[in-house]
C-alpha cells in the first residue's frame, strides 16, 4: 500500500509496480493506472478527492517462499 498524489495522474507518466523471487527477477507486473478499472488486476485504487488516493496492491505468492517489490515510474519525453 502507498499513497500517490493527484498530481502525478498524467499522460506522461507510467507507474508500475514490480514483483519477484529475488532482486534479479520482476516477472511480476501490476500498471497502476487512473482508476481501479484502468490497472492491472490486483490493483485497488481508494481515490480520496482532493487528498492523496491510497493503492493497495495484492500480489500473490504463487509457492514463492519470499517476495520483493518495486515501485517504477516511467516519464515518456513529448
Amino acid at each position: 500500500t502507498f499513497n500517490r498524489a493527484d498530481a502525478s495522474e498524467t499522460l506522461d507518466l507510467a507507474l508500475v509496480v514490480e514483483a519477484g523471487g529475488t532482486l534479479q527477477s520482476w516477472p511480476q507486473v501490476f500498471e497502476i493506472k487512473d482508476t481501479t478499472a484502468n490497472s492491472t488486476a490486483g490493483v485497488v485504487i481508494a481515490e480520496n478527492a482532493d487528498a492523496v488516493d491510497t493503492v493497495t496492491i495484492t500480489i500473490p505468492k504463487n509457492g514463492a517462499e519470499r517476495l520483493f517489490a518495486r515501485i517504477k515510474v516511467m516519464v515518456s519525453n513529448p
